[in-house]
């Protein structure tokens, strides 16, 4: 979820002499006496911001937003994460600024490039919907600015046949704890007309082309690769070959003998998730499964149900199913899991609330799961469950 901007909140949370560097840095004149103004005093710096040209008025107020996002308690971690990607600690620096607006601000300012790519790990972290597939373990990315040019040019080549894509840019990062290469690209979009007035105030078509954005996450421990994009399976599974040849240097797509998500077990009522101490899980309660009934000796689809139950009542969820098979006259195993919701509740930690986690996986690459600790936490118990491979 993008978070809300609002410029009077933003400004009063940023200290005044870091909003001064700011417009100082940018050679943009304002009429804002910053000696004696306070800290909360917002006024005279929304109506100079409220004066500039449109044009500057309009990159200032992306870069603020851009900061505005980061500028919380996961903002922060991410820059940090960043940071010690770099060999660079700044946790004592950040411990003596005011709040997290201050941090990301200053990072702006003063590390872009660090800032830029904790955007993108913050972004990573929020997004849900993965298709994921086995390319196979302990490869080696290539990542030399040539790698990534060959990749630019073959997401060009690839959505050239939809009429766009003229351009495409990468950016690579890595990650640890799990080891994650992560490659964010932006393909050019379709040109778009919108209303709109010039810098003369001539009221007119304005056509731009805005760039998308698709995700790979390479994971080399398990070996598989997760991708997040618009326009569905059509799209995906040409990516994904597309990273294999570029990125992986393999010849093609490996074959997919494994499904990345097996769901069969969550139909069984003795079935318990192998959850450790260290996980700080309190439960997994399973809410709603859509269920494929297979034909008699057919082999074909007969029909399909979704069966849901409030929370914490699994065992209602399962005399559901022994309903099922009673009413359509089918066996335990005619039915195959297409779809399951899902919630994690965690253990209280220092006197917090607990937090829960709902997520929806579905046969056979479907995954809401996102990528920050919490769900990394539920990945790796659903692996040695046995649901995700």
């Amino acid at each position: 979820m993008v978070r809300q901007f609002s410029p009077r909140t933003f400004f009063r949370q940023t200290p005044n002499h870091i909003l001064q560097q700011y417009f100082e840095s940018k050679d943009i004149p304002t009429e804002i006496e910053w000696e004696g103004l306070g800290e909360t005093d917002v006024e005279p710096i929304f109506e100079a911001m409220d004066g500039l040209d449109d044009r500057v008025r309009q990159e200032v107020e992306g870069d603020f937003v851009a900061i505005n996002e980061l500028a919380c308690s996961k903002g922060v971690l991410a820059i940090l994460e960043e940071a010690q990607l770099w060999g660079r600690d700044w946790s004592e620096q950040f411990a003596e600024m005011k709040n997290a607006y201050e941090r990301a601000f200053w990072t702006f300012l003063n590390e872009p490039q660090r800032f830029a790519a904790a955007g993108n790990l913050q972004l990573l972290d929020r997004l849900g919907s993965w298709k994921r597939r086995m390319v196979g373990m302990l490869l080696e990315p290539k990542t030399t600015p040539e790698d990534i040019e060959l990749f630019e040019s073959s997401l060009r080549a690839f959505y050239a046949k939809q009429g766009r894509g003229r351009f495409c840019h990468v950016d690579y990062y890595e990650r640890a704890n799990p080891e994650r290469h992560c490659f964010f690209a932006y393909p050019e979009d379709f040109a778009n007309a919108e209303l709109g007035y010039d810098e003369s105030g001539q009221f007119q078509h304005r056509i731009h082309r805005s760039a998308f954005e698709n995700i790979f996450v390479y994971r080399p421990e398990d070996g598989f690769l997760e991708v997040h994009a618009k326009d569905g399976k059509k799209v995906v599974e040409p990516l994904m070959e597309i990273f294999c040849t570029t990125i992986l240097g393999l010849k093609a797509m490996p074959e997919d003998g494994r499904m990345p998500f097996d769901l069969t077990s969550l139909k069984d009522r003795n079935f318990n998730f192998t959850i450790e101490p260290k996980d700080g899980i309190a439960s997994i309660d399973l809410l709603e499964l859509k269920l494929d009934i297979a034909g008699n000796g057919s082999g074909r689809q007969r029909g399909q149900v979704t069966l849901g139950v409030p929370a914490r009542n699994n065992e209602s969820l399962h005399n559901l199913i022994d309903e099922v098979i009673d009413t359509k006259n089918a066996r335990l195993s005619d039915l195959h899991p297409a779809k399951a919701k899902l919630r994690v509740a965690f253990k209280p930690v220092n006197g917090y609330q607990a937090k829960t986690l709902p997520f929806t996986l579905t046969y056979p690459d479907g995954c809401t799961l996102k990528d920050d600790p919490h769900d990394q936490v539920v990945k790796d118990v659903l692996r040695r469950s046995g649901i995700a491979h």
